[in-house]
């Protein structure tokens, strides 16, 4: 088996005039200032790098030792990723003994390339070297996979794909595939931290450049090819826009950086704006309009991704024939802790049950299937018309909502899906804004859907150690679904406008009307949120222990 990557091609024995690698660099960051395209400044550094490292071997290589060794480029040099001041991952792969006039050949070739102020990581190694680094080294494996020969004996390049596949991929397939899943999960949770959700770490971060990375490993190492083989046209145009987006931020946080530098700080994030030509909306800053693109496009890549590996594990497993079924509703069963649709007009026939395949889920520890998912995007985008007045879909939600268990994850592959919008097509003034402050870590809609979390909790008694007077509130209340609608909503007018605590009641009360909620309970939910910000200020801007204050207080709360 072999698996097919660019540049596999022969080396052309073309001349290459001497070039000046940081004169190349700075032509192509005027290009890049003038807005040329992502993908268009790291195929062109790359390019240049390619010239630079070809030429630099043509002199510097005897042709006598040519056939001891190849020079490949691997990691993001080999992806053909490179901005501005990334590091050119180069292998170089020699044979098993190597003359004495290779080796200094390649200390001169080497020191060459940083003379030339080229930012290198090098190896030196044989095919048996490599098949143990990448036995004991991930990334060093992973930047195996996609490998690019760029001169010297073609046959040793070869050689290293065919023992790649024969001794480490098509052996260890299925361990290698968990292994790179559940190194994205630790990933992850690392960079969900709250820090990172401020300033996003472009590369590494959820949904950042290394997410499509892991699409590209996965595809390699399950199907032995790197075109993805099962998304839609809209899923690869999602993933193409977000990959050209994500290229233009690094390659001008290179440029402010003057250095490699994957960290979306504050100091460079309005500059950044500026560069792409966001623009500062009535209620929205420029900032936070290209924070809301940034997000949004890593919130649809790391979506992305966890779809393409849910079909890669049902493509491993053996036929659901063999696992008992549990029949949940006509036409859907759950299987092997998946959840399985037969076909989509199961959602059309009854729009609730797209609310309600969640609450299963949920309930149940399980997941959809691939297929389902598919199916439900698809039943989503006939139906998002009629779902918002449809009191079926209210009901459901409702239930969903109520749910004990935790339903975060849900929410977000709602969104995702875009059944969230499709229920409150309202949602889109705050789907993935930002708020360009330190008192926020979370987009507005996330902030949201924790809330909700946190509301659960504290009923649950999670926090009856901590706070206790807000747990026995919290499970007293016998109108759950008040407050759990009340949190979900309470700061939905930042997408409108300001004060946000009433242009968001009175957006909420049109929702709440067009559901048909009883007046007293509408009137409940108004409040809460024309007053959810009622109490913070009067603990930070007043004297709490004034008795006008105290009793006015008093008063408004009733």
């Amino acid at each position: 088996m072999r698996w097919f990557v660019s540049g596999q091609e022969k080396e052309e024995k073309t001349p290459f005039k001497m070039i000046d690698l940081v004169k190349e660099r700075e032509e192509l960051i005027k290009k890049h200032l003038a807005g040329a395209s992502g993908i268009e400044i790291v195929n062109g550094y790359t390019q240049v790098v390619d010239k630079f490292i070809k030429e630099q071997w043509e002199r510097l290589i005897p042709k006598t030792v040519v056939d001891e060794v190849a020079i490949i480029a691997i990691g993001g040099y080999g992806r053909k990723e490179m901005s501005f001041y990334s590091d050119a991952d180069l292998l170089i792969l020699h044979v098993e003994k190597p003359s004495a006039i290779l080796k200094d050949a390649i200390v001169h070739f080497v020191q060459s390339l940083w003379d030339n102020k080229l930012k290198l990581d090098h190896s030196f190694r044989t095919i048996e070297e490599c098949l143990q680094i990448a036995k004991s080294d991930f990334f060093a494996f992973m930047a195996m996979l996609t490998p690019r020969f760029l001169g010297g004996n073609h046959a040793l390049f070869d050689q290293l794909i065919q023992k790649l596949n024969k001794y480490l991929i098509i052996p260890h397939r299925q361990q290698i595939l968990k292994n790179i899943w559940e190194r994205r999960e630790k990933r992850h949770q690392h960079y969900n931290q709250h820090a990172y959700l401020l300033e996003p770490h472009i590369k590494e971060g959820s949904g950042g450049l290394r997410d499509i990375h892991t699409l590209r490993w996965a595809t390699i190492v399950a199907f032995g090819q790197e075109e993805l083989p099962v998304f839609s046209p809209k899923e690869k145009e999602q993933l193409a826009e977000a990959l050209d987006f994500l290229w233009r931020v690094r390659n001008h946080l290179h440029y402010l950086s003057k250095r490699e530098n994957d960290e979306l700080s504050f100091v460079y994030q309005e500059k950044i704006a500026h560069f792409l030509g966001f623009k500062d909306s009535p209620r929205i800053k420029a900032v936070e309009n290209f924070m809301r693109a940034f997000f949004t496009h890593t919130f649809e890549v790391k979506h992305i991704t966890r779809l393409f590996f849910n079909y890669i594990w049902e493509e491993q497993k053996s036929s659901f024939f063999f696992y008992q079924r549990k029949i949940l509703a006509p036409g859907i069963d759950l299987c092997d802790g998946q959840i399985r649709v037969d076909n989509k007009e199961v959602f059309l026939k009854q729009p609730a049950l797209l609310i309600k395949v969640y609450t299963w889920a949920a309930n149940l520890d399980a997941s959809f299937s691939f297929n389902t998912q598919i199916l439900l995007s698809k039943a989503v985008e006939e139906l998002k018309g009629y779902l918002s007045e449809d009191i079926g879909v209210r009901d459901a939600f409702l239930e969903f909502l109520n749910t004990q268990k935790d339903i975060l994850p849900f929410l977000e592959d709602m969104t995702y899906q875009g059944l969230f919008c499709a229920i409150f097509p309202e949602w889109h003034n705050i789907l993935h804004l930002p708020q360009h402050n330190l008192y926020h870590i979370y987009t507005v809609d996330l902030h949201a859907f924790h809330t909700v979390e946190e509301v659960k909790r504290l009923r649950q008694g999670k926090y009856k150690d901590k706070y206790p007077i807000f747990t026995k509130v919290a499970q007293t209340c016998d109108d759950l679904d008040t407050l759990l609608l009340a949190a979900l909503f309470h700061d939905f007018g930042k997408g409108i406008g300001p004060p946000h605590e009433e242009t968001g009641a009175n957006e909420t009360e049109k929702i709440l009307k067009r559901w048909r909620f009883p007046q007293k309970i509408c009137e409940n939910i108004i409040w809460l949120i024309r007053h959810h910000l009622l109490l913070s200020h009067i603990a930070q801007r007043r004297d709490i222990g004034e008795e006008k204050i105290i009793i006015d207080t008093a008063q408004i709360v009733g």
